[in-house]
Parts: C-alpha cells; sequence; structure tokens
C-alpha cells in the first residue's frame, strides 16, 4: 500500500448516524468500540442532565485513543456559562 494511501486509511473514520439501543452510557460506548467504530451521533441532547451528557463523555472518551495512542482526558468542568 502506498504511504499515501496508508495515511488516508489512518484518519479515516468509521461512524454511523444511529443510536444503538442501549440502558447505559458504558453499554453505547462499549457497542460502538466493539464494533470499531470512531465516530457517531451523540446519544443526548441539551435537555439531558449533565451528569448524563458527562457520563456519555466520559464513557466515549475512556474507549477512544486519540491520533498517538493515548486515551483521551477529558476535563469535566462546569462552571458559568458567560457569555
Amino acid at each position: 500500500m502506498s504511504e499515501q494511501k496508508d495515511s488516508f486509511l489512518n484518519h479515516l473514520r468509521l461512524g454511523m448516524n444511529h443510536t444503538v439501543a442501549h440502558e447505559t452510557p458504558e453499554e453505547w460506548a462499549s457497542f460502538l468500540a466493539d464494533h470499531g467504530f470512531r465516530a457517531a451521533s451523540f446519544p443526548a441532547d441539551y435537555t439531558a442532565p449533565v451528569h448524563l451528557i458527562d457520563a456519555y463523555v466520559k464513557e466515549a472518551a475512556a474507549r477512544h485513543p486519540d491520533r498517538r495512542g493515548r486515551r483521551l482526558d477529558l476535563p469535566l468542568e462546569h462552571g458559568s456559562s458567560g457569555g
């Protein structure tokens, strides 16, 4: 495989625009990781409780390494929404 094509494939993300049936953020993130998805529609909207949104973000980050192979470490801080 050419170096250019190999580089392209390393940046290609398999994703889906469907939220699978799940009971918990852990189940959702595990399904995506187990099936090789690296991009997906977020399963909660802005009306969801902050703790639930944080749980989805935490589970996704724990299962998805960044481009250097490190696990994402996202700070989950919520302060004032100053404009």
